[in-house]
């Protein structure tokens, strides 16, 4: 949490820190579901100037993986900034399940560096956060049946709906047929 109690790194001139690797969130998205995108927010501070980004990647199955989404050309600011990487569509160039978000070991990884000045400094991180963008995906077996009685008040009257109704209806954004 956002407590002001740091994950630090000293850094003199061309010093880079090692990863420091956030990982086990918990997260429990349905097994259905379809990954759009994940959002990152990192908590930073820098006690100098000249601080900066050099890997901000996330952690796939254990493994540092996909692109490199580090600001690389902005210093980290003096006082607790939230910045944020990555978006509601940006899928860090990997290809996503729930078992991949779900697993303990899905993370975030951070490096920083001391781009100039001869001066030391700390680096501090504070708090990470992060936001998975999905869309549950409505799964429909060739021999299940859906009656109106499923869906309540689709507005049909007597009307028995197609598949496709009813997938509107319901909101759903995206379906599959699950083989026979």
């Amino acid at each position: 949490s956002s407590n002001d109690s740091y994950a630090t790194a000293t850094l003199t001139l061309g010093d880079q820190t090692h990863y420091l690797k956030a990982t086990n969130f918990g997260f429990a998205i349905p097994t259905n579901a379809r990954i759009d995108g994940i959002s990152v927010s990192i908590e930073r501070k820098s006690s100098g100037i000249f601080t900066r980004d050099v890997v901000v990647k996330l952690v796939k199955g254990g493994v540092v993986s996909g692109n490199n989404n580090a600001d690389t050309a902005t210093d980290w600011p003096s006082t607790d900034t939230a910045k944020a990487y990555g978006s509601g569509s940006d899928l860090w160039g990997l290809t996503w399940t729930a078992a991949d978000l779900n697993a303990s070991n899905f993370g975030i990884v951070l490096s920083a560096n001391a781009s100039s000045g001869m001066f030391s400094r700390t680096a501090s991180v504070d708090h990470v956060t992060i936001t998975v963008t999905y869309a549950n995906v409505l799964v429909i077996n060739p021999f299940d049946s859906i009656t109106v009685a499923d869906v309540p008040n689709v507005g049909f009257g007597e009307l028995r709906p197609s598949v496709q109704d009813l997938i509107s209806v319901l909101d759903v954004p995206s379906f599959a047929f699950n083989p026979l």
